[in-house]
């Protein structure tokens, strides 16, 4: 009679357990798919396609709050760039990277692949910043970045143009980040001399929770909410 008892026992344990590992992988698909939908790279950017012959972008954004998780490898990035492809461009901004107490000011270039990037001075979450890249003479391929009218790095590139344009950029949806906005924005048709941009085009929406609302041919802002169009 013990023995058919402790069966039965068994039995049932034995069938909680297959149960309760069923529901736990269950549970596991459901988290990593969650967790799959935060994963990703976002942006949302706009370029002045007037003329893929410029020297220098200029533009002005505020400096927003943002909640970046998952460590140093995720990001928030707001930019200006001159870009003749790909492989090669030089770009300025900020960015705030996860576990940092703040915002800083970032530099980056790219020569036939080969990028890096440089962080600088830390920033005040509402305050604004102008940002400046530019090529500095019409006989080399010099370039000069700039925050808040401050010299902040200096290279040679393998480019002497390219097109300009302006961006918000994240690489995890889960982070909570405020909307971005760029005005001013300015293009170097020659060597020391700024015009506003004539023909903004949006060239890049694929951040699920942002779209970009064209408020004149210098400024735009991304707005919270689903969708693709404000």
């Amino acid at each position: 009679m013990n023995i058919v008892l402790n069966t039965r026992f068994l039995g049932v344990v034995f069938v909680l357990e297959v149960v309760l590992l069923a529901m736990l992988l269950i549970l596991a698909v459901q988290t990593s798919a969650e967790a799959g939908t935060c994963h990703g790279h976002y942006w949302s950017a706009v370029e002045d396609e007037t003329l893929n012959a410029y020297y220098g972008a200029y533009g002005a954004n505020r400096i927003q709050d943002a909640s970046v998780t998952g460590g140093n490898n995720n990001f928030f990035v707001n930019s200006t760039w001159v870009m003749y492809n790909e492989d090669n461009f030089a770009e300025v901004g900020w960015i705030w990277r996860g576990g940092w107490d703040a915002p800083r000011e970032m530099t980056v270039w790219a020569t036939d692949g080969d990028w890096a990037a440089d962080h600088h001075d830390t920033l005040t979450v509402g305050s604004s910043q102008n940002f400046e890249t530019r090529r500095t003479s019409s006989s080399g391929s010099v370039w000069k970045w700039y925050a808040g009218g401050d010299l902040k790095k200096t290279k040679t590139l393998d480019m002497g143009h390219g097109n300009v344009g302006a961006q918000q950029e994240r690489n995890d949806a889960c982070d909570n980040v405020e909307e971005s906005h760029w005005w001013g924005l300015q293009r170097m048709e020659s060597i020391g001399t700024r015009s506003d941009w004539e023909d903004m085009n949006i060239t890049q929406e694929s951040d699920p929770d942002y779209c970009i609302d064209s408020l004149s041919d210098t400024a735009f802002k991304t707005d919270k909410g689903p969708g693709t169009s404000c």
